[in-house]
């Protein structure tokens, strides 16, 4: 049994605090962790971290949760993320491999567990997609350094010495900005946060920003010639069978709930519970939901891939949560809800559904809303009709983040969208660019101020000034 970090332990513990309502789906105690699950014992006692030669001067570096790769280009090492946890202790690693010093440092993407130490390379050139660097200059974080060298669209290709690297973004799945780099020669691929070698993925799909577009990610990892792909955590590397059978079993979670909500309907649920608040109740019918369909999903895979115990559950219940928000029964459930509005001054209204609020302001030339929530996505039109039928929707300000069926909607209907996030490159994400972004509507002043974000939501609060 490998021995960890006693930091990176910590770090698992907080993740599993996460999990605790989920264990007893199943069973008391926890699994055994299967052997191809298992990778080099890293000695917390000693050196803190291990090392493995997967080519001439290229190696991975393991503290048992985290992993990066340190390539020899000849004059110098190119070092692909700089975990946090890993410290000083990847300063030593980076030692015993070599005298060279860093001279490149790549971020895949920028969360600050995987490039938290990227500021003990200070003189390293430092290169990210530039949604990364849009999100590391609002940071303002010392310990992850803004980029030296971005890329924008979906290619980026660097000479380095003797080294051929390929940078790809395909767009959003775990984060926006979140790379794969590519090595054609020696055919290995690196991938954060989406493929988990021997092991079931973090918490609801790794905190995926977009299931949708995590989902996608293995097909766009399998479209490479690769015999290794390093994945960021756990306990080893991995080859192309490790993404494949994660393709299979991230496709049979989509299946599993895809048939729970068809079989289990959320307007039963709904209808035969008092419902104060929309969006717990929703939570508390996809919980339900998954627990119900769980086991056998466990009993296929429990043995093949570790955590499942602890974290297969999650990944059901937000597959679940996934189609039940796209179900024509809760939209329709939604619509057959009579609205109400309250005229707040003369271009402002406020938009009521039970707890649920929309809020419109009309312009000389249309309406402008306020994030169209999923509760009026269906009313919009016979709300505006009711306000002023002669004009329609033609701007919606956004203060949180939306996914790409809604950019989608919105861009097929011409619908000018406002926010203090970028997508400027066309990804299926919106990003933050600024601490607050001022505009005006006709005689009114709007100010979008970031509040920060969370693991899946970025928001702001919307102030409005009237001239």
């Amino acid at each position: 049994m490998k021995t960890i970090n006693s930091i990176a332990v910590i770090f698992l513990m907080v993740q599993l605090q996460s999990c605790f309502n989920y264990k007893h789906a199943i069973k008391e105690g926890f699994d055994k962790v299967p052997e191809t699950a298992k990778g080099p014992k890293v000695n917390a006692l000693t050196k803190g971290f291990a090392t493995e030669k997967i080519q001439e001067g290229v190696y991975v570096i393991f503290d048992g949760i985290f992993q990066c790769l340190a390539i020899d280009y000849g004059e110098g090492l190119i070092l692909i993320d700089a975990p946090k946890l890993m410290g000083k202790k990847l300063l030593k690693a980076i030692k015993n491999l070599s005298n060279k010093q860093v001279t490149h440092l790549i971020y895949s993407h920028g969360h600050a567990d995987h490039i938290g130490s990227a500021h003990y390379f200070k003189n390293a050139e430092i290169i990210a997609h530039q949604l990364t660097y849009n999100k590391l200059k609002l940071a303002n974080d010392s310990l992850r350094p803004i980029p030296t060298k971005t890329f924008t669209g979906s290619k980026l290709s660097l000479n380095i010495g003797n080294r051929k690297l390929e940078l790809y973004y395909f767009g959003l799945n775990h984060e926006p900005g979140n790379i794969f780099i590519y090595m054609p020669t020696e055919k290995i691929l690196m991938a954060i946060d989406i493929v988990f070698p021997g092991w079931s993925p973090f918490y609801e799909f790794a905190l995926a920003e977009d299931i949708e577009g995590y989902r996608k990610a293995h097909e766009e990892l399998l479209n490479f010639d690769f015999n290794v792909i390093i994945t960021g955590h756990q306990t080893r590397w991995g080859d192309r069978n490790d993404v494949m059978i994660q393709k299979e079993f991230v496709d049979e979670i989509f299946t599993r709930a895809f048939d729970a909500v068809q079989k289990n309907s959320v307007m039963d649920f709904l209808n035969h519970n008092d419902i104060i608040d929309y969006s717990k109740a929703i939570k508390l019918y996809c919980q339900q939901i998954a627990r119900q369909n769980f086991k056998p999903l466990y009993e296929k895979w429990h043995e093949k891939l570790g955590g499942m115990d602890i974290y297969g559950i999650t990944h059901l219940e937000k597959a679940i949560e996934y189609f039940t928000n796209k179900s024509p029964a809760l939209k329709s459930y939604w619509k057959n809800i009579p609205y109400k509005i309250k005229k707040i001054n003369n271009h402002f209204y406020q938009i009521s559904k039970r707890n649920k609020s929309l809020y419109v302001y009309e312009t000389v030339n249309g309406f402008t809303v306020v994030d169209l929530p999923l509760e009026f996505e269906s009313d919009i039109s016979n709300i505006l009709k009711d306000l002023n039928a002669s004009k329609k929707l033609i701007h919606i300000i956004l203060t949180q983040y939306r996914d790409s069926e809604f950019q989608n909607f919105t861009k097929s209907k011409g619908i000018e969208i406002t926010a203090n996030f970028t997508n400027t490159l066309g990804e299926n994400a919106f990003y933050p660019i600024k601490d607050s972004l001022q505009f005006t509507i006709d005689n009114a002043t709007f100010n979008l101020i970031n509040v920060g974000s969370t693991s899946s939501h970025l928001s702001s609060i919307l102030l409005v000034e009237r001239r």
